[in-house]
């Protein structure tokens, strides 16, 4: 389940900027309204019905100084400095786009009500033919603050922010573009709205909704969106915990094992995944509660047992009954202590 162990309005750059070498799923969901800004806000996600689709997000970090982020076939790189994330490339396989002055993405702490704006020139080219060039302005500002509703969890204390990107966008015949003058007349105008819901104990946003609004000369202006989910079941990072990447079973009756880091309370960990149950195995390093918990992957809880105790040096098992379960994407949650570990899994 959600975890609210920090009772705050704000993101931190100590949980919440993206570090190199993490990766992780988001579930595409159809497209739902975000809802209202404001204090106490209720945003309302237990009903959202499955899109079908997942999108993967890895980051990747060159250096001390520039982060490099990876989904659906397009590069974002950032600058780091201090606290701030700043844009200097956008790259897709049909395009490469440079920030002569790197947009302010991001600034940690961001709190309720707080908000950044800054201006954005971008130039590049498109099929190595074309030049294209985008102005316009970015603003992000911490919207909402209140409790997010997913299907199978309820979290508190759950910061809003709201990214939106207007600009103009140009394209030439060329590569080589001449300055862009406030007074030539562009190709189209595109704004870029993206809310995201972040919880106090999970890095990533629980929660996405984009849309994309295009005008082209006189014509009428055309939307675009998409939603995602990416729940608590989903993300292994949380406050005080140690965490390793999801290991993706791939399919029932197959199972998978390693040890933990030394960091680890958890050795000899084993998850045997099958048709008729799940089992888990580990022994423990020092005593601690353990429970196993089983959800799909919106989150909705199917079997959460008994809080056990296990003891130092001794093998703790427990298992889940998976016989009534329909075809479909699940995850076991594994909490010994303040770990949790994740198993996604595929029952056919």
């Amino acid at each position: 389940m959600g975890q609210d162990t920090v009772g705050t309005c704000s993101i931190s750059k100590r949980i919440h900027m993206p570090k190199g070498g993490d990766s992780y799923d988001k579930l595409g969901i159809e497209p739902v309204d975000p809802g209202a800004s404001g204090n106490n806000t209720v945003w309302d996600f237990a009903h959202v019905v499955a899109a079908g689709t997942t999108s993967h997000v890895s980051y990747v970090s060159l250096g001390d100084s520039v982060l490099v982020k990876i989904e659906g076939g397009t590069q974002h790189t950032y600058k780091i400095e201090g606290d701030s994330m700043m844009l200097t490339i956008r790259e897709t396989s049909l395009s490469m786009m440079r920030a002569s002055v790197p947009p302010l993405c991001m600034i940690y702490p961001l709190t309720y009500g707080d908000s950044i704006v800054s201006r954005t020139y971008i130039n590049g080219s498109y099929c190595d033919n074309n030049g294209v060039a985008e102005a316009g302005t970015l603003a992000v500002k911490a919207d909402g603050w209140g409790t997010l509703i997913l299907p199978d969890d309820t979290l508190h204390d759950v910061l809003r922010i709201h990214t939106r990107e207007t600009s103009r966008v140009w394209v030439a015949e060329s590569c080589s573009m001449q300055p862009i003058r406030e007074s030539d007349d562009s190709l189209m105008v595109k704004t870029y709205d993206v809310w995201q819901w972040y919880s106090p104990s999970y890095r990533y946003p629980l929660a996405e909704v984009m849309v994309t609004s295009i005008q082209t000369g006189d014509s009428a202006m055309t939307e675009s969106a998409t939603a995602f989910l990416c729940p608590p079941p989903m993300q292994e990072y949380v406050i005080s915990t140690v965490s390793k990447p999801t290991r993706d079973s791939g399919s029932a009756s197959q199972e998978s094992s390693g040890n933990l880091d030394g960091e680890s309370i958890v050795t000899g960990l084993s998850f045997a995944i099958g048709r008729e149950e799940a089992r888990v195995t580990f022994i423990p390093t020092a005593e601690a509660e353990a429970q196993l918990v089983l959800s799909d992957i919106l989150g909705r809880v199917y079997s959460a047992m008994t809080r056990r105790k296990a003891y130092a040096g001794l093998e703790f098992s427990d298992r889940v009954d998976t016989s009534q379960l329909p075809s479909g994407d699940y995850v076991l949650r594994l909490q010994v202590g303040e770990e949790i570990l994740l198993e996604r899994f595929t029952i056919k």
